[in-house]
């Protein structure tokens, strides 16, 4: 399915700025770091990618043209394709569902082809996604379970639902957390050996 409409991607003016992905050469001595790459098409998996943390190219070969920051949280941003023409791009479902799931004053709007998610990096370099996201896609996919928080005990303990994606989870436990006084996360189920 094709964007219906060119999407409006700017922060909120109440945003930090968004990181700088692209560094002027020998400024800093740049390492390599992980990002998350997220596929428009949901049969590509998510997947953690090593980029340079001063090299815009390979992110820009990620999403397919020129970059624009997108705000998730103070943590990460979101990286998507800036030209006009994206919007003739399929709709990126995962990365939406990311972006509402830590951006709750994130506008609806559509995504447009891959992205890449970052850390907020500093001018000059872009730092690596955070550890949580990259944690859960480092493994072969799986379940992921949403579990509670007791209020009392400070116990987590599950509620039953399970997801075979990632961003669907993330989604779906962000708003359990926003609707509800408890607090609500997203677990990898692990996989029980088979005998």
């Amino acid at each position: 399915m094709a964007c219906p409409h060119p999407p409006d991607l700017q922060s909120p003016p109440d945003r930090p700025s968004p990181p700088d992905p692209i560094g002027p050469a020998g400024d800093r001595a740049g390492g390599v770091v992980a990002v998350v790459a997220i596929p428009a098409d949901p049969r590509g998996p998510a997947r953690v990618e090593a980029v340079r943390s001063e090299d815009v190219d390979p992110l820009r070969r990620l999403v397919g043209g020129d970059l624009r920051a997108l705000f998730l949280d103070e943590d990460a941003w979101l990286l998507v394709g800036q030209q006009p023409e994206d919007r003739d791009r399929p709709v990126n479902t995962r990365a939406r569902l990311l972006r509402g799931a830590l951006d709750p004053d994130s506008p609806g709007e559509v995504i447009c082809g891959d992205a890449v998610v970052v850390g907020p990096g500093y001018p000059g370099a872009t730092t690596a996604a955070p550890g949580w996201l990259r944690d859960f896609l480092a493994d072969p996919p799986g379940l992921f379970g949403i579990e509670r928080e007791h209020s009392r005990s400070g116990l987590w303990e599950a509620t039953g639902k399970q997801f075979g994606d990632v961003f669907e989870g993330l989604a779906v436990a962000a708003i359990m957390t926003r609707l509800s006084p408890r607090t609500f996360r997203l677990t990898r189920i692990p996989n029980r050996p088979t005998t």
